[in-house]
């Protein structure tokens, strides 16, 4: 069902399309499309140092993503170990799982820059808990990279390139999906890829044969999501989440379950509650969880 050979991956780093698939050009987000547009037009005509630039950008947001795996201490306490993947200790500890290869989660962060990671650290750790290797690429660390909201105020920007934000986290997830393929220490049949609010709808659009699942958590749906491929998707929101009350973008609320209603691949769980990260609630956790095993069966 899903081959192990390694992916082949196109940087559209040229001519890009001057308008996502499906993108709601009623939503607000039609200032950022339209700057995104205007970075297409500018990339299509770079030299090749830049593209370079670019490229090791790419490469840098696996190098400085955030690893999440579970352990057994001494005393027989699991526990959860995490840092970035470049860090010697981390792949020494990777490296131990090279025969007892280990399921994954690629795990696409939030809209905002954290200087403490909190929603990262927070979502990371919770599924690590579950016995997977979390892997969130940091996308911030990209040359220049604007940020899609303001996480103090609960605010999206919609004057920041958000179509071309979409781009770069497809981008980042394919990469990452090709560096997981070639681990040793990666079960290369239990692959999923998640993601949280403008990282959530990065992973709605992607799909691929190599992975088992995907699972958005938060996501505005601001972009066309993926509805007939038959890759197994949850979408876990708060049902009173105040990033989607009337103060901020309302237009978001329910705009998932309408973009996606039909779909015989796709489920919808609202939690009760008001918390942007619908995960910090157990009912979410046991709902992704039930999800994750019966994924790896299909």
């Amino acid at each position: 069902m899903r081959p192990l050979a390694a992916l082949v991956i196109v940087l559209a780093l040229a001519g890009l399309p001057a308008a996502e698939p499906g993108f709601d050009a009623g939503a607000r987000a039609a200032d950022g499309a339209d700057a995104g547009n205007a970075l297409s037009a500018s990339l299509a005509s770079t030299a090749p140092p830049i593209r370079q630039a670019l490229d090791g950008d790419l490469a840098e947001t696996w190098a400085q993503a955030q690893v999440f795996v579970r352990y057994e201490d001494d005393e027989l306490n699991l526990r959860v170990i995490s840092g970035p993947m470049n860090q010697p200790y981390m792949q020494r500890f990777l490296t131990l799982h090279a025969t007892d290869p280990l399921p994954v989660i690629i795990h696409l962060h939030g809209c905002g820059r954290s200087d403490d990671l909190a929603d990262v650290r927070n979502q990371g750790r919770a599924l690590a808990e579950l016995g997977y290797v979390v892997i969130a690429p940091d996308s911030f660390v990209r040359h220049d990279r604007p940020s899609g909201c303001d996480a103090r105020t609960q605010m999206r920007d919609f004057t920041a390139p958000l179509a071309q934000i979409q781009q770069w986290r497809i981008e980042e997830l394919s990469y990452a999906l090709t560096r997981v393929l070639e681990a040793p220490w990666a079960d290369k049949l239990r692959i999923f890829a998640g993601g949280f609010d403008e990282g959530g709808d990065a992973v709605l659009a992607f799909s691929d044969p190599a992975l088992a699942g995907r699972f958005a958590i938060a996501a505005p749906c601001r972009f066309q999501p993926l509805r007939d491929d038959k890759l197994p998707t949850l979408v876990i929101v708060s049902n009173r989440d105040l990033w989607f009350n009337a103060d901020h973008e309302p237009e978001a609320r329910g705009r998932c379950r309408q973009k996606l209603r039909g779909s015989a691949n796709v489920s919808l769980f609202e939690s009760d509650g008001v918390l942007h990260d619908a995960l910090i609630y157990e009912e979410s956790r046991v709902t992704l969880w039930n999800f994750l095993v019966r994924a790896s069966f299909l």
